[in-house]
């Protein structure tokens, strides 16, 4: 079996002072250490001067949303906006660089930071110009958000519906008793049924970028919370890797 010698790294021991030499036989890790490291025997041993670097073994996560970290990719990031204006063209740019999507979703927005102004339905509205697809922006705390006319509407909440009743929550409406696009608390549930993205292409597109994610640190995830549709997207996913 092929051996490998890493030799001058900071190695991983659960438990201990990292060690500074690690052999591996084959795919097997034979032995690891501290200081001197074995004589290699042979030549075709393959030393590997890893120059002070950390090892750390491959993790196992048992308890990560895959699809959830690459459809988080996809949201627009409001964080540090500081005017509506800077989030109207945040959420411009992003609609336009994303066709494929069929809500806009975004996150990290917060009055404080934008002069105590919360965004609304019209300024949505103006940011997507001739585009007719809903839009959802998350406050930062998640307690809140803001919808678009086409959000509103696909929830029910136009302007001359009624308003349902939302136990812990709060519809806001202006003087008139229509919607401003600002939900609270409990009454986001009336938009986020809605958000969750329906084209098997795009679902596959998230996981695939979820799965990019973890493998930057991860060697195995589990994703037990896959709806049955997107199972069937993984499948294909991997069939076609």
């Amino acid at each position: 079996a092929a051996e490998r010698l890493l030799v001058n790294g900071r190695i991983y021991q659960a438990g201990a002072e990292h060690a500074s030499w690690l052999r591996i036989v084959g795919s097997t890790i034979a032995e690891l250490g501290s200081g001197s490291p074995p004589a290699t025997g042979h030549d075709k041993v393959q030393v590997v001067d890893l120059k002070g670097k950390f090892v750390l073994p491959g993790l196992h996560d048992s308890h990560i949303h895959t699809y959830s970290v690459g459809e988080a990719l996809y949201f627009v990031n409001l964080k540090g906006c500081e005017s509506i204006d800077e989030l109207k063209q945040r959420v411009k740019r992003h609609a336009e660089a994303h066709r494929e999507l069929s809500w806009i979703i975004g996150v990290q927005w917060a009055q404080h930071e934008m002069g105590g102004a919360y965004p609304c339905a019209g300024d949505l509205d103006d940011a997507m110009g001739e585009d007719p697809r809903p839009v959802f922006l998350w406050r930062a705390c998640w307690h809140i958000g803001c919808a678009n006319t086409s959000a509103l509407a696909a929830a029910g909440l136009g302007a001359h519906m009624a308003i349902p009743s939302t136990p812990g929550g709060v519809v806001d409406v202006d003087s008139d008793g229509v919607p401003t696009g600002v939900l609270r608390e409990r009454a986001t549930d009336l938009i986020t049924p809605f958000t969750e993205e329906k084209d098997p292409e795009v679902r596959r597109r998230y996981f695939e970028a979820g799965v990019a994610q973890a493998r930057l640190t991860l060697r195995h995830t589990h994703s037990l919370s896959l709806s049955l549709s997107l199972t069937h997207t993984r499948a294909r996913a991997h069939a076609q890797s």
